[in-house]
Parts: structure tokens; C-alpha cells; sequence
């Protein structure tokens, strides 16, 4: 069993909540409107290599590396965005996936902390989340706490393996104050403990749905 299978969240299966997951072959129309994304994202953003974004580069190769996957089909992007954020794309069926980092992304965090972000995404691709419909999508309420229940059982598997990629708690929790906050090391005084107990003040919070 590979690392990718062994740290998956157990409840990361929509058959777990009763989802259905029916991919169908996309239309023509749907592929020409994929293909102008891509076109736009292309002409819009730029590609890492080691010879244009060594640092970036560096934290991609590092995930890859811990992963032990075949990124041959992967691309990543740089995207100018003053929000500190990250995106796979892929589409079913096509031999393309993107990973999209903003700028202010790269601007925030370090090279071990990037990687973190870098397994995160990753693992959208490798254990196919893009196939999960999206809660907006639910036609009634209880599909819609089932589908969120997915979307979260989700993110606990990406973190899972951005945690393997990066190597490190430390660095995870890093990245994780970071990007919640906005703000660089200089600002920050890494008490995890007291970031931690924020995260679970949110029990307390009736009709929350972050619990699920």
C-alpha cells in the first residue's frame, strides 16, 4: 500500500454518505469551454520550471519526491492574486491537470511551508475530489449536509497528505496561521497551542456547519 493509501481519511468516500458519483463523457461543448480556460490561464499566469521560480520549484519537487508519484501530466501555475491561495483543476477525462498557486501565496510562505499547500492540492487530484459534486449542487437539505460532510471528509485527506509532503507538523501549522492570517513570520508569534484552541472554540458555535 502506497503512502497516498495509507494516510487517506477513512470517511473520504462518497459511498460513506450516499453520493453519487456519475461522471459522463463531456460534450464537445464542455470541452471547447475547457480548452478557453486553459487558454486563458496559460495567457494569463506563468509556468514554474527550476530555471524561471527556483524556490517554488523547489517545493514542488520536494512534494513529488515524498509522494513518490509520476507528475508527468501536472502542471503548475503562478497566477497574479493578492489572495493567498491555491486551486487544482482538472478535468474528467483529460490529460490535464493544473495546479494553480497566487503570487501572494509564494510571497507568505517558505519553501517547507509552499510544499505543505503543494500535497494539499495534490491530493485533490490523487484521490479524484474533483469528481465530488459540489454541495451547492444538493436537491435537498439532507443531501446537502451529506455532501458537506464529503467536501470536509475532503479536506481532512488533502491535509493528511500536504502533512506528508511537507514533512513536518510544524511546517503544516505554519502554513495553515499563515494563510488564515495573511501575515508573514515577522508578525506572527508561532503559539500553536492558542491557534489550536481557537479551531476548537468552534464546537461551541451552534448551527455551525464547520463542525461537520
Amino acid at each position: 500500500m502506497s503512502v497516498i493509501d495509507e494516510v487517506k481519511y477513512s470517511k473520504d468516500d462518497p459511498d460513506e454518505y450516499g453520493v453519487n458519483v456519475n461522471v459522463k463523457k463531456t460534450s464537445k461543448e464542455s470541452s471547447r469551454i475547457n480548452d478557453q480556460e486553459r487558454a486563458e490561464l496559460i495567457s494569463k499566469s506563468v509556468k514554474v520550471s527550476e530555471e524561471l521560480f527556483p524556490p517554488v520549484f523547489f517545493s514542488i519537487d520536494n512534494a513529488i519526491k515524498r509522494l513518490k508519484i509520476n507528475n508527468e501530466n501536472i502542471n503548475f501555475y503562478i497566477a497574479p492574486d493578492a489572495v493567498a491561495n491555491a486551486q487544482c483543476r482538472v478535468t474528467p477525462f483529460s490529460v490535464y491537470v493544473d495546479i494553480i498557486i497566487a503570487s501572494r501565496l509564494i510571497e507568505l510562505l517558505d519553501k517547507d511551508e509552499l510544499s505543505f499547500v503543494i500535497g494539499h492540492e495534490l491530493a485533490h487530484y490523487l484521490y479524484k475530489h474533483y469528481l465530488y459534486p459540489h454541495p451547492n449542487l444538493a436537491f435537498s437539505e439532507l443531501d446537502n449536509i451529506n455532501l458537506l460532510h464529503l467536501s470536509k471528509s475532503a479536506e481532512i485527506s488533502a491535509d493528511r497528505l500536504g502533512l506528508i509532503s511537507c514533512g513536518n507538523v510544524k511546517f503544516a501549522l505554519k502554513a495553515m496561521l499563515k494563510t488564515a492570517s495573511g501575515l508573514p513570520s515577522n508578525y506572527i508569534n508561532f503559539n500553536f497551542g492558542v491557534y489550536l484552541k481557537q479551531l476548537t472554540d468552534l464546537k461551541e458555535i451552534k448551527n455551525n456547519i464547520s463542525q461537520l
